[in-house]
């Protein structure tokens, strides 16, 4: 017999299940840390080779594939918090696992999975904020959502772990969510976070973001787009000039909303391209920060017309405010441009899903004043996100087999003994992933270590001599975490950067991470830059801390590209002297490294890589070469005379080699060459709160 209580519950249960269903239209997603943009890796992603849901499994970040253990769904539980679970931890029902933080919401709490708890389960709750840029950082719950996910450490490579830190706005705690497809009929995600983005062409922008700027890469065109359509099945009304597309140009030609000939065309006319072009990048004024001039593929710039917004280009438009517009990001690819000169919006005056409106300033905000900014790629396909991960997963695989296999044979028939296959440089091009400027040292005055007569700062505790058969730094603890410096030529800012923050922690003990961007930036020496994305030279960098400080990566974090420098910081982090090993300065014997590596601890050095390096997994590398040059900057770290080789920390990851390092063949490949060593400020010491 029911009673009205269990009538009443049942009903209740009934809605319940009627809502889930009615809302069940989500999708999975890839999780992918913001700093590795334009890499394949980064994604969070559980242990071992796509297993079954384990609890107390801990989430690290992985090289993409499609494997369920690296898709995610979000479920909705109230107060925009979601639940997160893999895929893989989900079946038949809503929830067997949920991603969870272990031993309560505090700074450096685990992030893993467990089984998911329907009640006191705040530690399983997670709010998804968008930054603007397609970037989001992700609050948990848990002890007044002030703690947000971030990586263990300031990496993306395979294998590092997620911990919570206090709020703050480093990109290693930012992330891009990356639809991976619908979620089954009994498990899917219940909300769509993903700013939904419409990509015209080009299967390796699968990644849709701002950048730091809040709008579209400023190299790339974007179409702009009203938000106004007649029906379902229009694709919108786009900026553009009357005529037919490129015929017309010149100055005074006024915008107006027009529909795109053809839905799916391979790129739009000249005059339907836009690119932002960030103004103080021209003007270098601080003042201009946030202004933009909006350049038309004809030439012309838009122009602020008292009667309707037209494209010009004559007078001195970089001072002309008329020319000057900021970009308002306003979330899920909805954008208001604004005037510098009057503070008007650029909106649709009239019908904005009609032919022909023309495009005035308004005074305050509207619909017609929201766009939509679709980027313009150099590709003939259009596909769906998912189809684009897809296809850049298999094509990056397909010739990572391929590319190992034909380093096999090349390594077979030149006679080397290291094991060759799948790293994590094997699909990069040579000068993507080294940077050393072969020349002759800038600094011939630097001291040499032999006329160094400072003691050692190192302390005896650490045994240690040029005498022993074997000792490296690194299996002492004193190494930091190995880093990537991905698609850009600045191997000597990490080889620099290794080396002072490996000395920072034998002499104080701490850990510390510096920002190798802000070398990249503003290291500067009496003969100039020290270098660029295109190459240059540790002991710039080292004369450059001289009287400038580094600087921490949370303040700077890595973009893998030249940027320019805003100013210099006053922290602690300096050099107080540097020097070569050698009087000859490019090639140290090998007792007399043994003798640098005791004394000053890891030291910075060059060496002359192969096409052979990018498939190292391990050995010793025994590559003879017939020059004298050096292509790029590394660090020894320690030596083994059963091997009879040095052993290296590289900047490639920990997909490279042996998780970052290698073992080098005393003498082979010029290692050595050009090799120096650091003191540091007594004051580095004491940890700067900077």
């Amino acid at each position: 017999m029911f009673s009205w209580r269990r009538i009443l519950y049942v009903g209740i249960l009934l809605l319940w299940s009627v809502n889930i269903f009615a809302q069940s239209s989500g999708r999975y997603y890839h999780i992918k840390s913001v700093p590795a943009e334009g890499s394949d890796a980064g994604y969070w992603d559980l242990p071992g080779n796509n297993p079954g849901f384990k609890k107390g499994s801990e989430i690290q970040l992985y090289s993409m594939d499609n494997g369920r253990d690296r898709k995610f769904m979000l479920t909705g539980s109230g107060g925009g918090w979601y639940y997160v679970a893999p895929q893989n931890s989900a079946f038949g029902r809503i929830f067997k696992g949920a991603v969870d933080v272990f031993g309560g919401a505090k700074d450096g709490a685990k992030v893993g999975v467990w089984d998911w708890k329907l009640r006191k389960n705040t530690n399983q709750k997670f709010k998804f904020v968008h930054m603007g840029s397609g970037k989001y950082k992700i609050y948990s719950k848990d002890n007044g959502a002030n703690k947000i996910i971030c990586t263990a450490a300031s990496s993306f490579s395979n294998g590092t772990k997620l911990v919570l830190r206090n709020d703050n706005q480093s990109q290693w705690c930012q992330w891009y969510l990356i639809e991976a497809g619908r979620a089954g009929i009994f498990n899917k995600a219940f909300h769509k976070v993903k700013d939904a983005v419409e990509v015209t062409a080009g299967w390796d922008r699968y990644i849709y973001a701002w950048g730091d700027t809040k709008i579209p890469d400023t190299s790339r065109w974007v179409a702009i787009r009203s938000i106004s359509k007649k029906n379902k099945n229009d694709m919108g009304n786009f900026w553009d000039v009357p005529g037919e597309g490129y015929i017309i140009k010149g100055e005074g030609k006024k915008i107006q909303l027009y529909e795109m000939k053809y839905k799916f065309q391979k790129f739009p006319e000249e005059d339907r391209r836009y690119k932002f072009i960030p103004l103080w990048e021209i003007t270098s004024n601080k003042e201009d920060l946030g202004y933009y001039l909006i350049k038309s593929g004809t030439g012309f710039y838009a122009y602020n017309s008292s009667t309707q917004l037209e494209l010009k280009g004559s007078g001195n438009i970089n001072n002309d405010t008329n020319y000057h517009w900021e970009i308002v990001n306003k979330g899920k690819n909805r954008f208001n441009i604004i005037s510098r000169k009057d503070g008007k919006f650029i909106s649709a005056s009239g019908i904005a899903s009609k032919n022909g409106t023309p495009l005035k300033g308004r005074m305050y905000g509207t619909a017609n004043s929201l766009w939509e900014f679709i980027i313009i790629a150099n590709g003939n396909e259009k596909k769906t996100t998912e189809d684009m991960v897809k296809k850049r997963a298999q094509e990056v695989a397909a010739f990572a087999k391929k590319e190992a296999e034909r380093l096999k044979e090349s390594a077979r028939k030149k006679g080397y003994r290291f094991r060759i296959g799948i790293t994590s440089v094997i699909d990069k091009k040579m000068d993507e992933i080294t940077g050393w400027l072969n020349k002759g040292p800038d600094f011939k005055y630097a001291p040499y270590m032999k006329n160094d007569k400072e003691p050692s700062d190192i302390s005896n505790s650490i045994i240690r001599n040029p005498g022993m058969k074997a000792f490296n730094w690194r299996d002492n603890g004193k190494m930091t975490a190995i880093k990537n410096q991905v698609g850009c030529g600045s191997c000597w800012a990490f080889a620099s950067t290794a080396v002072y923050e490996g000395v920072y922690k034998i002499v104080t003990g701490t850990e510390l991470d510096l920002s190798e961007q802000y070398i990249v930036d503003c290291a500067t020496d009496s003969k100039g830059d020290a270098g660029s994305c295109n190459g240059g030279r540790s002991e710039r960098v080292f004369e450059s801390l001289k009287t400038i400080s580094h600087l921490q990566e949370k303040k700077l974090p890595y973009e893998a590209k030249d940027k320019k420098c805003y100013g210099t910081f006053k922290n602690p982090y300096r050099v107080r002297k540097w020097g070569w090993v050698s009087e000859q300065s490019k090639m140290p014997t090998v007792k007399e490294i043994k003798e640098a590596l005791c004394k000053y601890g890891p030291v910075s050095t060059s060496v002359q890589v192969t096409d052979e390096w990018r498939g190292y997994k391990g050995g010793v590398i025994d590559i003879n070469v017939a020059t004298e040059n050096t292509n790029h900057a590394v660090v020894i770290v320690g030596w083994d005379d059963s091997q009879g080789a040095w052993l290296v920390r590289n900047s490639w990851g920990t997909g490279w080699g042996e998780n970052g390092y290698c073992w080098i063949k005393y003498g082979s490949g010029n290692i050595g060459a050009w090799s120096s060593w650091i003191l540091i400020e007594k004051g580095n010491t004491k940890v700067s709160k900077n």
